[in-house]
């Protein structure tokens, strides 16, 4: 999929002859590559690839680290999970009266998951919007743009597939670590689930939420895995695609 301008194909049995992506599907045109393949293209893929390759560490590391926070909120919401259900009655139960001072869970919460989960997502979408403008320049097909892609993490019901179809499009169709892009999605959104509800059921049983949060916490371990693993893939397979330009 790589070594060709936006939207063109060389086929992979090595020949030079291309076909154009309409956005739904393949055209039957051909044409020779020669004909097809200005200076400045190369010079935008390799453009594109220099800011993608800047980022690509730090998405990697913004990724583990975001695992990291939330493992260890995690934790330490279930160390603190008798402590914060009384909080949470006493504010309910007395209206108006002083209150004694935030449990150590949501102390953590408030104060250190929070702003770095706002730093390593802020890191991660910068990286997004580069892979994205570089699979574009290469002529990966997608569904959306590199700002859409981006911008679907916080638009309500849409962000529950849209991100997942943006990271998927950023490897080639074919490619072997697309199936895990969706095993990591379907991953990272059991495990928030799993984790809001370990809360809420804290509240009815403490056994049950503790038990559902250490599922939770074995559940973040994963998706950070593949996480990782998915990062890396998009990187080695952008800087092959740069490289052979």
């Amino acid at each position: 999929m790589s070594g060709a301008p936006p939207g063109w194909y060389r086929d992979p049995a090595g020949t030079v002859d291309l076909r154009w992506w309409s956005g739904g599907q393949w055209t039957e045109h051909l044409m020779p590559w020669s004909a097809v393949a200005p200076a400045f293209w190369a010079q935008s893929v390799h453009a594109a690839g220099n800011a993608e390759e800047r980022l690509s560490a730090w998405a990697v590391r913004a990724v583990c680290l975001y695992v990291a926070v939330v493992v260890s909120a995690t934790a330490v919401m279930l160390v603190s999970v008798p402590a914060i259900v009384h909080y949470v009655r006493l504010t309910f139960d007395n209206p108006g009266a002083s209150l004694p001072a935030q449990p150590v869970g949501l102390q953590v919460t408030s104060v250190v998951e929070f702003p770095v989960e706002i730093l390593v997502g802020v890191v991660f979408l910068m990286w997004q919007y580069r892979a994205a403008t570089t699979a574009r320049i290469l002529g990966y097909p997608a569904r959306g743009s590199p700002g859409l892609g981006v911008g679907s993490w916080f638009i309500p019901v849409v962000n529950l597939w849209f991100p997942y179809q943006a990271l998927r499009d950023l490897l080639p169709p074919g490619h072997g670590t697309r199936p895990l892009v969706l095993r990591t999605w379907l991953g990272f959104a059991f495990t928030s689930f799993a984790v809001f509800v370990s809360e809420l059921t804290a509240f009815a049983s403490l056994q049950v939420g503790v038990a559902i949060g250490i599922v939770a916490i074995l559940g973040w371990i994963l998706v950070g895995t593949w996480g990782y693993r998915v990062v890396k893939a998009i990187v080695a397979d952008h800087g092959e695609a740069v490289r052979r330009v």
